[in-house]
């Protein structure tokens, strides 16, 4: 897998010394309260299950993102169980909320999964709530396309969702082409 390098951050496969930084992120429930996959709640042990389950890049476009330090994560997965398009997700450390980071991380992991799977779609999903992750979708060219519910670990219901599409046309028309890696 490749390592992605945007203006402000580098973006890496998940290595077993980034262990501890994601058991502290993700212990934080202010962040796994808007998030359907990690369990609740969270163990030293998970972080390390995750990082050996998504290091080699056989289980999708998976990086970490840092910024001096591990500060969240971002992935497109194949959906390769129902056929439909490959799924988006992340998560930022709460501290670098509202500053742009998961925006800039995002588009790139996504031009990269657009010419890994070869796909004219990917999809993704928002808790209702969740303002700020719907202003990343909405920033990158997502439109929303249905409701729904997820099971959320941390409140042990669940919870309203919308499900949001990206065209890749659309956002190559908002970046550039992905031919020339102008949109990365």
């Amino acid at each position: 897998m490749d390592i992605l390098v945007t203006r402000r951050l580098t973006l890496r496969p998940p290595l077993e010394v980034d262990g501890d930084a994601l058991f502290e992120a993700l212990s934080n429930t202010n962040i796994t309260r808007n998030l359907g996959t990690p369990p609740f709640p969270y163990l030293r042990e998970h972080a390390d299950e995750w990082v050996d389950k998504n290091r080699d890049g056989k289980n999708g476009c998976v990086y970490t993102i840092h910024r001096e330090r591990l500060i969240g994560s971002v992935s497109v997965h194949n959906a390769s169980i129902d056929g439909e398009a490959p799924v988006l997700g992340y998560w930022l450390d709460e501290p670098c909320w509202g500053k742009g980071y998961m925006t800039e991380a995002t588009r790139a992991v996504i031009a990269r999964a657009f010419r890994h799977y070869n796909t004219a779609t990917i999809r993704s999903y928002a808790q209702v709530g969740n303002i700020g992750s719907l202003k990343v979708m909405d920033n990158l060219g997502f439109e929303r396309s249905g409701k729904g519910s997820a099971f959320n670990a941390v409140r042990n219901e669940e919870v309203p969702i919308v499900h949001t599409t990206l065209q890749r046309s659309t956002f190559e028309q908002m970046f550039g082409s992905l031919e020339t890696n102008e949109a990365a």
